[in-house]
């Protein structure tokens, strides 16, 4: 009986207590942020990356939760 209580209460929660995040990443170059929004967003690590020119911008959902992930340039002239 308590587990049935338990998954309404946890359904409820679910229903109106959603978060949303925006998340801007900023750092120098070649400091992995661009890979961080990547294995964030697919769980996947790749080698193989281009210099971010300007910003991109990926919508994440996990659970509950729904980032908006900002990845700002490092190059010195974005500073």
């Amino acid at each position: 009986m308590a587990s049935i209580l338990k998954a309404i209460l946890d359904w409820l929660r679910g229903l109106f207590w959603k978060e949303e995040m925006e998340l801007t990443l900023v750092g120098l170059q070649n400091s992995g942020k661009t890979t961080l929004v990547n294995v964030i967003a697919s769980g996947q690590f790749t080698e193989d990356m281009i210099p971010t020119v300007g910003f991109n911008m990926r919508k994440v959902t996990k659970g509950n939760v729904t980032m908006k992930l900002w990845d700002i340039g490092g190059q010195p002239r974005f500073r």
